[in-house]
């Protein structure tokens, strides 16, 4: 898909993870119920809460359930996505970089409607079809538990 509104298909992009691997978002089709990607950067005061809400629904819920990934703007190189994942409590290959700053969030978060340029920017898709279900910049407080309270349902 190529959509970038509420229940389009996303497109696809690849990123580098922390461990130096491609990082399809269309490979993991069909690996969770949900996939939730934040943008994030490393002076951002809000995106480790909303880090913090989605490492602990994926806790409640299982990976095979919620899958996320974090999308580094501004680490361009894979010490600096180690540094900062380990500084976030985030696997490794969980936290995706480009080697250009701002690059990742030009290829992925900046081209869906509804995300304007605050951080954090949160993407969550059905985790089957990457259809797009939420899309918001800002700190979203209780993401997290409507993420959790929606797959309950």
């Amino acid at each position: 898909g190529t959509g970038t509104n509420i229940g389009d298909q996303i497109g696809n992009f690849t990123l580098t993870n922390c461990n130096g691997d491609s990082v399809s978002l269309h490979d993991s089709c069909g690996s969770s119920r949900i996939t939730w990607l934040i943008g994030s950067a490393t002076w951002c005061g809000y995106c480790p809460q909303q880090i913090a809400e989605a490492r602990q629904a994926q806790q409640q819920v299982g990976a095979e359930t919620l899958a996320f990934y974090i999308i580094a703007d501004d680490v361009t190189s894979q010490s600096g996505c180690l540094s900062y994942a380990q500084s976030e409590g985030v696997d490794p290959s969980q936290m995706l970089y480009a080697t250009q700053s701002s690059a990742a969030m030009n290829a992925v978060l900046n081209r869906v409607s509804g995300i304007g340029q605050g951080f954090p920017m949160n993407a969550i898709m059905n985790g089957y079809t990457m259809e797009l279900l939420y899309a918001g910049d800002g700190y979203a407080e209780g993401l997290g538990n409507q993420v959790i309270e929606a797959l309950n349902q």
